[in-house]
């Protein structure tokens, strides 16, 4: 699989682009394989999604999309599937078509 965005200073993690969130407490972001949540305050790894699935190339006008909003991720990766995971623990809420 070819490399997905940038890397996040200081560390090997890559970031696939549009898919950056943060609040007060925490950083999100999907590395192209799973969806990732950092300490705001410490940069350490708070929690990590299980494996997700998406497009094996993106063609140009499309991005995966990740929200952070009320303690809850919302992560659509291109596979036609919308993700929602809880901001605090990574569990899974749901899954339903995109």
């Amino acid at each position: 699989m070819p490399p997905v965005g940038f890397r996040v200073r200081g560390s090997a993690a890559k970031v696939a682009p549009l898919t950056m969130a943060a609040d007060s407490k925490r950083i999100v972001y999907c590395d192209g394989e799973k969806v990732i949540a950092l300490n705001r305050l410490t940069g350490e790894q708070a929690w990590v999604s299980e494996g997700i699935t998406r497009r094996k190339q993106f063609p140009f006008h499309f991005g995966p999309r990740l929200v952070l909003h009320s303690g809850v991720v919302l992560f659509a990766g291109g596979d036609s599937k919308m993700r929602a995971f809880d901001a605090a623990s990574g569990k899974s809420l749901w899954e339903a078509p995109h």
